[in-house]
C-alpha cells in the first residue's frame, strides 16, 4: 500500500475510533435523567443511576470501567459522639471570626478522630 493511502487509512481509523468513543460516552449517559429516580425513588434506581454516572466519569478520565463498584448490601458501624456546644463559642466568634472557625474546625476534627480510634 502506498504511504499516502496508508496515512489516509490511518487517519480515517483514528476519526472512526474517536466517533465510536463519543457514541459510547453518549450511550452510557443518555439514560440519566432527573425524572427516572423522581418517578419511583427506589434503591435500585439510585444505584443504576450511580453506576451510569460512574461509568461516564470512568470513560472521561480514561480509566477502566470494570470492575464496577459494589453497591450491594453493606454494613456500617455508626458512632454518635458528644455534641459540641457552638453557642458557647459566640463571644470568641465575634472577637475573631477566623480564629474561632479555625478552633471549631480543629475541635471537630479531634472529636471525629477520637471516635474512629
Amino acid at each position: 500500500m502506498p504511504p499516502v493511502d496508508r496515512g489516509l487509512g490511518d487517519r480515517i481509523a483514528e476519526e472512526t475510533n474517536l466517533r465510536l468513543w463519543h457514541m459510547r460516552l453518549v450511550e452510557s449517559f443518555v439514560s440519566v435523567t432527573g425524572r427516572y429516580v423522581r418517578e419511583k425513588p427506589t434503591v435500585d434506581r439510585f444505584a443504576e443511576t450511580l453506576l451510569l454516572l460512574w461509568e461516564t466519569i470512568a470513560r472521561l478520565t480514561n480509566k477502566p470501567s470494570f470492575p464496577r463498584p459494589y453497591l450491594g448490601k453493606q454494613r456500617v458501624r455508626m458512632t454518635v459522639g458528644e455534641p459540641l456546644d457552638i453557642s458557647a463559642r459566640w463571644d470568641a466568634y465575634q472577637a475573631n471570626r477566623r480564629q474561632a472557625v479555625t478552633t471549631l474546625t480543629q475541635d471537630l476534627q479531634n472529636a471525629l478522630e477520637a471516635m474512629i480510634r
